[in-house]
């Protein structure tokens, strides 16, 4: 069976982003609920961009939840650091790799501009604040415990970038990623 996630944010239900689990009905092409990832202890905060395993049942952890947090059982559950890394926000599934996990994370930084700018949402000018997004590779141990971290980059140009999903395929890492939140791109790597 193939199974994914997604994001459930709708307001007579689920008025906070939360993560769901779904199964791929591929003979009625939809995806079927099965579960959603709820808890007090979230608050109002959304939640979203959880890692999982991809293609192997993992004991030690559901998702990895952030940096160095992983979710089980309904729970979250902080483990030691190794050091201290920047604000990893999402990121894309874990794959296997050597004697743990890979994946890519970003972590944002905001720029402030001294400048007006034309927003077409509101049609008005108004000063704006920039995300930009740099990501790094992350490899995990068994346990979900954040153990290396590559220098960050970025995939075009600094702005929302996000990688949604990595595989390896005859020797090489391909990673897909979305830009702006309007386009989706590949990239293969050696």
């Amino acid at each position: 069976s193939w199974f994914m996630t997604g994001i459930i944010l709708e307001k007579e239900h689920t008025r906070f982003a939360r993560v769901g689990l779904f199964k791929i009905d591929l003979e009625k092409r939809q995806a079927v609920f099965l579960e959603k990832y709820d808890s007090e202890e979230f608050g109002k905060k959304p939640e979203k961009n959880w890692g999982m395993v991809a293609n192997e049942a993992v004991k030690e952890f559901d998702f990895i939840y952030g940096p160095n947090v992983i979710y089980k059982n309904g729970k979250t559950k902080k483990l030691p650091k190794s050091k201290d890394y920047p604000k990893l926000r999402g990121n894309t599934q874990l794959i296997p790799w050597e004697d743990g996990y890979l994946a890519v994370n970003h972590y944002m930084r905001m720029q402030t501009n001294k400048k007006m700018y034309f927003n077409p949402v509101t049609f008005a000018s108004e000063w704006m604040d920039f995300r930009h997004y740099y990501h790094a590779f992350v490899k995990y141990d068994k346990t979900g415990r954040i153990v290396a971290m590559s220098d960050e980059f970025i995939f075009n140009v600094t702005g929302v970038e996000f990688a949604a999903g990595i595989i390896e395929h005859n020797g090489k890492v391909i990673i897909t990623y979305g830009h702006n939140d309007c386009e989706g791109w590949m990239v293969s790597l050696d």
